[in-house]
């Protein structure tokens, strides 16, 4: 799942790395109409984009769960938000791969992950930005 998908840009770099099943979201009406552009340009086929923010889209679709591998490209304060229900729609050993934050808030972000089973696993930092994986332990 690519969740605040933008342009789609990770979604299409995930089908292009090999996977078959794909669900992008955002709330953003121009990014959404931007993905589907971009799906078209990049000849994917297994990406599926929605207008919608992930808590919302699933309580209405529960059987999309069980994801082997969520990316987020949010600010600190939506991903704070949702890091629980990113955790509960991950399979256990499933990867979380954040970003869009400062490393100033690595620690909290962290500390949020690691309330829901989260185990850091690496980060890394360009010009006081991060990216951050995690993985769902049992």
């Amino acid at each position: 799942m690519d969740t605040g998908c933008g342009t789609a840009v990770l979604a299409i770099l995930a089908e292009k790395k090999g996977a078959d099943q794909i669900l992008a979201l955002d709330t953003d009406e121009w990014a959404v109409e931007n993905a589907q552009d971009n799906l078209v340009h990049n000849q994917c086929q297994h990406i599926w984009v929605y207008q919608d923010n992930w808590p919302d889209f699933a309580r209405a679709n529960p059987s999309w769960k069980d994801f082997d591998l969520i990316m987020a490209n949010i600010t600190k304060n939506v991903l704070l938000a949702e890091i629980p229900t990113y955790a509960e729609a991950l399979q256990e050993g499933g990867f979380l791969f954040l970003s869009g934050f400062y490393a100033a808030d690595l620690a909290e972000i962290g500390q949020k992950a690691q309330d829901f089973r989260l185990k850091f696993v690496n980060y890394r930092e360009k010009e006081g930005w991060v990216a951050a994986s995690f993985v769902k332990t049992a």
